[in-house]
């Protein structure tokens, strides 16, 4: 029904504009919108939200958290095709080399199947005794408190099961210089060079993630640069000048006569 749908939208409005080249290939192929009819236009950062660069150690010690251990933050809503459930698996595969690690779960769990996903998350850890590994904060993170999390952090974890989207929290992340370890679904790996800004993994595959732990940890996290490195990048790659230069152009294009 949900394709019927949107395939009667898309067939009667004069052009579409999404975020990435993955979106556009979906639109194509999926539900045969001519190519000519699609514009990308980039995602912007949020540059809205407040960044004080407080030193890592300042944001974990009004957060409560250990200054000495590996901190891993998995942000948003809580829902069940995030797959935070791997990410807890993959503890499992982790190096020696690359632990302590404490996943730090920040987000709320709105309706009743998101409140039952967290509820099996919680006996998850429980049962298999990973209290010292997660922690959450599942409640709502204000707006003034976001820049705690994202400082205190090390990397954000979006080991997503599956979408055909864009998350703001990546772009959350890259606002605040935050490398980011990404499964390979939906526009991700349009938008993570792994390597630069963080490493992609295959998707509902917890060896895979962990060797991205892993990897983040030997290779990347040792640069002191990093996240400046990011944020300049980021800031070029994703400005909402860019993404309004493309959109005007657009607009003039479909209202000339």
């Amino acid at each position: 029904m949900n394709y019927f749908l949107f395939r009667l939208i898309y067939m009667n409005v004069d052009h579409i504009v999404c975020h990435s080249n993955d979106m556009q290939h979906k639109l194509m192929t999926r539900y045969r919108v001519r190519p000519d009819k699609i514009t990308v236009a980039g995602h912007g950062l949020f540059d809205e939200i407040p960044m004080t660069l407080m030193a890592q150690g300042e944001a974990r010690r009004r957060l409560g958290l250990d200054p000495d251990i590996k901190v891993v933050l998995l942000f948003g809503r809580i829902r069940p095709y995030k797959g935070y459930e791997l990410a807890f698996q993959a503890l499992e595969y982790l190096p020696a080399a690359t632990k302590p690690l404490m996943y730090l779960v920040a987000g709320e769990a709105i309706r009743s199947h998101n409140q039952k996903y967290l509820a099996e998350l919680k006996t998850y850890v429980r049962v298999n005794r990973l209290g010292e590994a997660v922690r959450f904060d599942d409640f709502r993170i204000p707006e003034a408190e976001l820049d705690l999390y994202f400082q205190a952090a090390d990397a954000a974890l979006l080991p997503y099961t599956e979408g055909d989207f864009q998350s703001g929290v990546l772009f959350l992340a890259y606002r605040f210089g935050l490398p980011v370890i990404t499964s390979n679904v939906g526009s991700f790996p349009d938008d993570v060079v792994s390597g630069v800004q963080g490493y992609i993994f295959e998707a509902g595959n917890p060896r895979a993630l962990a060797a991205s732990l892993d990897r983040f940890y030997q290779c990347l996290h040792p640069q002191a640069d990093l996240r400046q490195s990011i944020r300049a990048y980021t800031r070029q790659e994703y400005s909402w000048e860019q993404a309004a230069a493309v959109t005007y152009e657009l607009y003039q294009k479909i209202a000339r006569p």
